[in-house]
């Protein structure tokens, strides 16, 4: 996209990264694999043009001077956008030979990741990202000096001044992500007997996520703070618009579990499955917040700001939280299946299901106090069915899998925004979900070289009761789930000069999704439904006779169809009520590359 302002591209990644893998088996019957990587990104993320405007004010064509609509790829920023992420893991399998033909596995793993962004949250050219510490505290403390308000800044925040600010500026949602994990299983494999075999395990997984947070800016949305004395100007009108919220929440979540999978065949073909987990789950929730002194940009208590003054323009904020909460729960789960091979090249299959997705937090920035006695959402469970069978026909050259399946779910976690997409978005449980669908794949081989290929998937997916904003949404559709997807590739592989050829070209369709705002679960006529779209990609490769290297032309979204990869409301405190933000996807317009491998 471009910036207007500047004339610059932005969303501009540039990413690198290193991986290796070293094996080592110091006797016969035990072998080590090590295996590292380690990666960095760094892009100036997530600009987002404007699809759906406000009625008025800041977030409209007239302000920004960008165009409006589902074809926007340009955006006016007064926020520059500045984002990295860190990727590193390292693990540890060792496999060793056992009595009676068995084989111990130990698998050992760690993984971090730093996530660090800076991002324009209106994202118009509107001064309301970000404070001074001056502007802060000049409604509380008339003529206040800056010295004076960094000091009191200084003993307000949660982060480190250097984390929260850039150039002086607070809380341009200055934001840092932690999330270290460490994970150890141990397994018993038997060996494939006549009959059976078996696998007995123990697992343990430790996840800390650390989310520092600081947003600060202008609430715009309380009348009389800011006025717009042309449809392109904006005068901020009262001090006690400036508005600061500062997190620091920590969620470190384990879970320990033994498991078992044992395959039963009674007589030729027949293979009778059945799998258990037993699993126990502590959640561990450290969650601090202040707000500035006029509030932040959602609370409620318009006219009285936290330190009691009557102050228009000021608000109490969501509450300052201070607290540590833990929880634990347990579950079995497990699943049954039966398959039957009726030749080599035909094989039918039936499973069924229960699963489980552990209680969650909504550890949010503008966590309320309803959120909070409310909290933890309770577990997602489902229980679900499968059916289907794969089969190679004509001497192979034909091979059809074809799948039903049907998954029910209780107590659905989803997040979602408030009936008009306004509003901060808030973890629900959300009742039941029943998902149904046929889902497969068909490949042809007509002649030597040639592959064709299909995929397909149409789903039937349903809330049941669960009500938004008072509205029940049962019969409606889930958020970022389209009901039909279908696919289409051929590759044709042949020699010239030694040399090795291949030609793919692939299309892909997906109907309709709904993003944001389940509220609108039943609106076919909703802003925060995606249309239905199709992609098509090109590519031609040649390798050398030694294949040491290769090189290869593509042309994505060869047709050039524009889509979004995803659709999110801009907040009513910023001056975006009503107003939708689109994502682009890399290949929003057509575009051409080249890679080139070289093997050594």
């Amino acid at each position: 996209m471009t910036d207007i302002k500047t004339g610059d591209t932005v969303n501009n990644v540039e990413s690198y990264g290193v991986r290796g893998k070293l094996e080592w088996e110091p006797r016969a019957g035990i072998n080590f694999l090590l295996a590292a990587d380690a990666s960095k990104r760094i892009a100036d993320c997530c600009a987002e043009p404007l699809r759906v405007a406000a009625a008025s004010g800041n977030v409209t064509a007239a302000f920004t001077g960008t165009p409006v609509g589902p074809d926007n790829e340009y955006v006016n920023l007064n926020t520059v956008q500045e984002g990295s992420q860190e990727n590193r893991g390292v693990s540890l399998e060792g496999n060793f030979d056992v009595f009676g033909g068995m084989t111990l596995t130990s698998l050992t793993a760690y993984r971090e990741f730093r996530d660090y962004a800076i991002r324009d949250r209106d994202g118009t050219n509107a001064p309301f990202t970000g404070v001074t510490a001056q502007q802060l505290y000049s409604a509380t403390v008339p003529g206040i000096s800056q010295a004076d308000a960094m000091t009191r800044l200084s003993a307000l925040l949660l982060n480190p001044i250097e984390r929260a600010s850039r150039n002086g500026v607070f809380g341009e949602s200055n934001s840092l992500e932690l999330n270290d994990t460490f994970s150890q299983e141990f397994r018993l494999t038997s060996p494939v007997y006549e009959h059976y075999d078996f696998i007995l395990g123990a697992f343990y997984y430790d996840s800390f996520v650390e989310r520092d947070l600081t947003i600060a800016g202008v609430r715009s949305n309380i009348a009389g703070n800011v006025v717009f004395p042309t449809p392109t100007t904006v005068v901020v009108a009262r001090d006690t618009a400036y508005v600061l919220a500062d997190m620091i929440t920590q969620v470190d979540t384990t879970n320990q579990a033994v498991f078992g999978n044992l395959n039963v065949r009674p007589f030729g073909g027949l293979t009778l499955t059945g799998g258990f987990r037993y699993l126990k789950e502590d959640l561990d929730w450290y969650h601090r917040k202040v707000t500035g002194p006029n509030g932040d940009h959602i609370g409620g208590g318009v006219g009285t700001n936290p330190a009691g003054q009557v102050a228009p323009g000021a608000n109490v904020g969501t509450p300052a939280f201070n607290f540590r909460r833990s929880y634990s729960d347990s579950e079995l789960i497990g699943k049954l299946s039966a398959r039957y091979e009726f030749t080599d090249d035909l094989t039918a299959y039936a499973s069924w299901a229960k699963g489980y997705k552990g209680e969650a937090v909504d550890a949010d920035m503008y966590l309320t106090q309803d959120g909070f006695n409310t909290s933890p959402v309770a577990p997602e469970t489902s229980k679900s069915w499968e059916v289907g069978f794969k089969g190679r026909f004509f001497d192979r050259r034909l091979s059809i899998n074809v799948d039903y399946y049907n998954t029910q779910f209780e107590g659905y976690q989803t997040t979602s925004a408030g009936a008009d997409g306004s509003g901060a978005p808030v973890l629900r449980s959300a009742g039941e979900l029943d998902t149904s669908g046929f889902e497969g794949d068909i490949t042809f081989y007509p002649m030597p070289g040639l592959t064709l290929s299909g995929n397909f998937l149409f789903a039937d997916n349903q809330f049941g009761d669960l009500f938004v904003s008072g509205v029940n949404v049962k019969g409606g559709m889930p958020l970022n789930a389209p009901d039909t997807k279908y696919g289409f590739s051929g590759t044709y592989n042949f020699d010239v000069a030694g040399w090795g050829m291949m030609v793919n070209g692939n299309y892909a369709w997906t109907s309709e999704t709904l993003f944001t705002n389940l509220a609108d679960a039943n609106n076919p006529n909703s802003v925060w439904l995606r249309p239905s779209y199709g992609v098509a990609n090109l590519s031609v490769a040649a390798s050398s006779p030694d294949d040491r290297y290769k090189v290869t032309v593509f042309v994505k979204n060869l047709f050039d169809e524009q889509y979004v990869a995803g659709l999110r409301r801009i907040s009513g405190s910023v001056g975006g009520a009503g107003a939708v933000a689109q994502a682009l996807p890399r290949d929003f317009h057509r575009y051409v590359g080249v890679t080139l491998t070289a093997n050594f």
